[in-house]
């Protein structure tokens, strides 16, 4: 709204929204069964910390008077 009213006009609908980012897919479930059997075998510890994401949304407005 703020770049829409110094160009004197005014936002009137979303045309489209779409939205990128950087994701890793899921795991195959041959491969849970994997872990799951590994699980049951030994304990791995797992040290805390932070994981990263990303992502990029790209709005396109209508603008009028």
């Amino acid at each position: 709204d703020l770049y829409a009213e110094a160009a004197g006009l005014r936002v009137m609908r979303i045309v489209t929204i779409s939205e990128s980012g950087n994701y890793s897919p899921s795991p195959m479930p041959m491969a849970r069964m994997q872990e799951a059997k590994m699980a049951d075998a030994v304990s791995t510890p797992m040290a805390g910390g932070e994981v990263g994401y990303s992502t990029t949304v790209n709005v396109v407005f209508e603008l009028g008077q």
